[in-house]
């Protein structure tokens, strides 16, 4: 298991890797998180690993969104849109187990809609903080293809694509 680690993308986004004991919970709650997304599924976590973690975030009051988004795979936009709407006023944190793809994706969507700014300076902007973001090429265009949808532009990255 890699060692616990993450970094602040911005006043009320922080990303890394997946927290697996309580203490971790506390740390992020002492780092203002409220709310985490968690991209990871249950066969990820080694034994007793959730139920540390969960004791964890009941005891620092800290809201988990379970978003399971297959290791490799594409982020749909669905989990896009629910990691979005859960971001709205809170502070949080985002994870996949190693905090590189997954959680990269998911990262960049979140800090391009609240900077304003295309997804790949929304890249280069979280990779600046935590620099072993490497999204997966088709996780980075489902992205870009979010951004740019039409759907009353609430989110769209209008100026490059």
């Amino acid at each position: 298991m890699l060692e616990f680690a993450y970094a602040r993308l911005s006043d009320s986004l922080l990303a890394g890797r997946m927290p697996y004991a309580a203490e971790h919970a506390l740390a992020l709650a002492a780092d203002g998180v409220t709310d985490v997304v968690n991209l990871c599924a249950d066969r990820e976590y080694w034994e007793g690993e959730r139920a540390a973690v969960e004791a964890g975030y009941r005891q620092s009051a800290i809201r988990e969104h379970r978003l399971p988004v297959t290791d490799g795979g594409t982020v749909a936009a669905a989990v896009l849109d629910r990691a979005l709407a859960i971001a709205d006023g809170a502070c949080v944190y985002v994870h996949c187990r190693g905090g590189r793809e997954r959680s990269a994706a998911v990262a960049v969507a979140l800090l391009s809609v609240e900077r304003g700014i295309p997804a790949d300076d929304a890249l280069a902007l979280a990779r600046a903080n935590w620099p072993v973001f490497r999204p997966l090429d088709w996780q980075i265009a489902a992205v870009r293809a979010w951004l740019a949808d039409a759907r009353g532009g609430e989110h769209a990255d209008r100026s490059r694509v």
